[in-house]
């Protein structure tokens, strides 16, 4: 299905008139444009039923994720995030027929009318962008994560419920990978949050390398102090992938399946970003933490 649709998208018409593109379609779109290794992750898990909704969750993560630029206005950022917030709530209310006019909100839509998934993740994803309205930085890495937990694991808890597979022990395995994802995630947009007069990262670990907000805005990655504030958000990512590799290799119910194996189940596939951390941890330390290694491009 997946690919029969990103075949569809790809496509040019030969007319002058634009085709119609499908909601489904214009999720796919969204992703790999602007989550493309989850995009391919996506495009894996297995089984294959799972892609359609599981590529409306990721989609409705980016629609989130870009609110922040797309507005100039904190209120205008704000009312967008309610938009999200009250179809939400309309989809789960059965009662509730108002005409949808967005593809990832129908698409979102359609999942919460057909999966019996918890809307509290989704507020919660909602919830979290904002803070990040108001480009206020982090004072700790325990509130990085905190915030991670928020914008990143929910979307885990829910491919689980999709999965039908929520338990303690894979929740766990969901938490340490969302943080561990998400500090990539603040490493790799550190160059493009400081073209945006932007820094997420922690103020302690600034405080420590004397190191201002200024100077990560002005862009001196191969600065030694700043190297190793990168290296220890890397180190942090590393721990927590470590404890979800860990956790996923002693469950009882996840150890039959081995992550990388062609065996056709929804357990190992996933936690397929697992592989995706662990890949670009290894090519940051082979560029020395510099962020601008072109080995990281």
């Amino acid at each position: 299905m997946i690919l029969r649709s990103v075949r569809y998208a790809s496509s040019t018409s030969k007319t002058a008139q634009k085709p119609l593109v499908d909601d489904y379609t214009y999720c796919i779109n969204s992703v790999r444009k602007s989550d493309h290794e989850n995009f391919l992750c996506t495009g894996l898990l297995r089984p294959t039923i799972l892609q359609r909704p599981a590529m409306a969750i990721r989609a409705l993560n980016v629609e989130l994720a870009s609110v922040r630029d797309q507005v100039s206005n904190t209120n205008i950022g704000q009312m967008r995030l309610q938009f999200w917030h009250d179809t939400i709530d309309a989809s789960t209310n059965k009662t509730d027929n108002r005409k949808i006019n967005h593809p990832v909100a129908r698409e979102i839509d359609l999942v919460l009318r057909l999966y019996q998934l918890s809307k509290l993740w989704f507020h919660r994803l909602i919830k979290s962008r904002q803070i990040t309205l108001h480009d206020m930085p982090f004072a700790d890495i325990e509130q990085l994560e905190s915030y991670l937990e928020q914008s990143i694991t929910p979307t885990y808890y829910l491919l689980l419920e999709l999965a039908k597979q929520r338990s303690l022990n894979a929740d766990h395995i969901a938490s340490h990978l969302g943080r561990s994802q998400g500090l990539i995630n603040i490493v790799r947009g550190v160059p493009y949050n400081a073209q945006k007069r932007r820094c997420f990262i922690p103020l302690s670990y600034l405080v420590e390398q004397n190191l201002s907000q200024q100077d990560v805005i002005n862009g001196d990655f191969t600065n030694e102090k700043f190297r190793q504030i990168i290296y220890q958000l890397c180190n942090r990512s590393c721990f927590h992938l470590r404890k979800s590799v860990e956790l996923f290799e002693q469950d009882k119910h996840f150890q039959k399946f081995n992550l990388l194996s062609s065996t056709n189940n929804s357990h190992r596939s996933l936690f397929l970003p697992i592989i995706v951390v662990y890949d670009y941890l290894k090519r940051i330390k082979t560029a020395d933490f510099d962020l601008t290694n072109k080995v990281l491009q």
